[in-house]
């Protein structure tokens, strides 16, 4: 360990130096001597020194503003001020600037001494710096985790899991190229959910087998992958794994128990990644595992169960199949029914101002005032994006058109304020069936359609269809 410690000397007797030199490299140190302070400060911002010995009386200027200088330069580095006359002074400013003293003539035991106190005290600096950077890295890592628990918390979708993921890996970790892919587990493939830095046609074509190129190695193998040189890794492939825009590159599993639900994939970084950072991304896919679980849950219990969590309207999955059973029957009976979709103005912007739970609230309420001016025939529906829709069975476009503006007037019409949330409005899409309407999916693309003309009019408005 002695032989990797750099010792500085400084002092104009040149005889002196030449003792110390001696006396010191007997211990396996590294020893470089110079005669002046200004020689001593341009080694120091040359060299790492673990120890410099100086004399006070230098023939160029002051030892103990030479000490200062090289103190600017390297703030870790241990002192030790050489004098034939301590005063009081040299001992005020040896203390304010932590240095050991040691008088001359020198006395070779009592160096060594002071010398290996000296390096100790580098390595418990250097230690503790280390230490405190550990721990401040350590409390920011644990900030991001739980900010981004809380932040997922209310994702109940994959893909807008897969963006926040995603964004939040590029942006801690420097990232050009993140992407967050899940596993169809009966054809043995990956796809991508989200991704950053990548052509839009990769994302939406990309196909990877389980065990070919860098994730699907990956996937095969269900361990985390930290590799400096891609260049030089084994399983990746050129032709099928995506263009790296640097050579390091860090690749996850996401596991849920033992099983394999996806894959994360960073890269894009001018600097090497590093443990450190193949730890935060561990971090990561354990809370994405545990997202995509619950989201798969949500998603099942909306599917078997009828009603929406949020509002007790049906959900989006029972909507579908009423439709679909509305269509036939108008199809065998030759009647008419139309479907309206209500949509509040500016959802994203209020819930961004208002927050969350003032945004559920405003749903509640307006999902009660659609529900309390139905009849009992009516099905009233959630669906995505907080659209809320109603099948109007056996009524003509006009009397929908007429129900849709009854609504909407109603909402624009309520005092928020004993809520204690700001006013809203929303706008409305009518269509009726035709002949032409081939399935729900299309009866429903042309309520949006209609919804979002009425947006485009400027809000708080309703659009019949044509």
């Amino acid at each position: 360990m002695n032989e990797r410690k750099r010792i500085l000397i400084v002092d104009d007797n040149i005889h002196l130096l030449k003792n110390i030199k001696d006396i010191l490299k007997v211990e396996g140190y590294e020893i470089v001597a110079v005669e002046k302070g200004h020689l001593a400060v341009e080694k120091v911002e040359q060299l790492n020194f673990d120890v410099a010995l100086i004399d006070v009386m230098l023939p160029d200027m002051d030892g103990l503003k030479a000490i200062e200088e090289i103190k600017e330069i390297d703030n870790d580095i241990s002192i030790v001020i050489m004098s034939g006359h301590i005063d009081t002074r040299i001992s005020i400013e040896a203390m304010k600037l932590g240095c050991h003293i040691v008088p001359k003539p020198i006395d070779p035991h009592q160096l060594r001494m002071i010398v290996k106190s000296a390096i100790r005290e580098k390595i418990l600096v250097v230690e503790n710096k280390i230490t405190t950077e550990y721990l401040k890295e350590q409390k920011r890592t644990l900030e991001v985790i739980l900010e981004l628990s809380n932040q997922l918390h209310y994702v109940d979708n994959l893909k807008e899991l897969g963006d926040i993921l995603v964004e939040k890996l590029s942006l801690i970790l420097k990232a050009n190229i993140v992407s967050m892919m899940l596993v169809n587990n009966k054809k043995k493939q990956l796809h991508i959910l989200a991704a950053k830095g990548l052509d839009q046609e990769i994302i939406n074509n990309y196909c990877g087998k389980i065990g070919e190129g860098v994730a699907g190695w990956v996937a095969k193998k269900k361990e985390l992958t930290l590799v400096p040189d891609v260049e030089h890794f084994p399983y990746f492939q050129k032709e099928n794994d995506f263009k790296y825009l640097s050579k390091s590159f860090i690749s996850a599993p996401i596991l849920y128990k033992s099983s394999l639900l996806g894959v994360i994939n960073v890269s894009g970084r001018v600097e090497v990644f590093t443990a450190t950072d193949a730890k935060f991304v561990s971090l990561i896919t354990n809370l994405a595992s545990l997202s995509v679980k619950n989201i798969e849950l949500i998603t099942y219990i909306s599917e078997t169960k009828e009603t929406d969590f949020l509002t007790n309207l049906f959900n989006e999955f029972y909507f579908k199949r009423c439709l679909s059973s509305e269509i036939k029957r108008t199809y065998r009976y030759e009647s008419s029914f139309s479907l309206v979709g209500f949509n509040i103005d500016n959802f994203e912007e209020y819930e961004k101002t208002h927050g969350k739970l003032a945004s559920e609230i405003l749903i509640k309420i307006i999902a009660g005032v659609v529900k309390g001016n139905t009849r009992d025939v009516d099905v009233v529906s959630m669906g995505r994006e907080n659209d809320i829709f109603v099948i109007l069975p056996q009524t003509e476009k006009d009397r929908a058109f007429f129900f849709a503006e009854k609504i909407r007037e109603k909402v624009q019409n309520i005092n928020f304020s004993q809520e204690g949330i700001s006013s809203a409005t929303i706008s409305a899409g009518v269509t009726s069936f035709s002949k032409e309407t081939k399935n729900e999916e299309e009866m429903i693309n042309q309520c949006l359609k209609a919804l979002a003309q009425a947006k485009k009019d400027g809000g708080n408005n309703t659009y019949l269809l044509k």
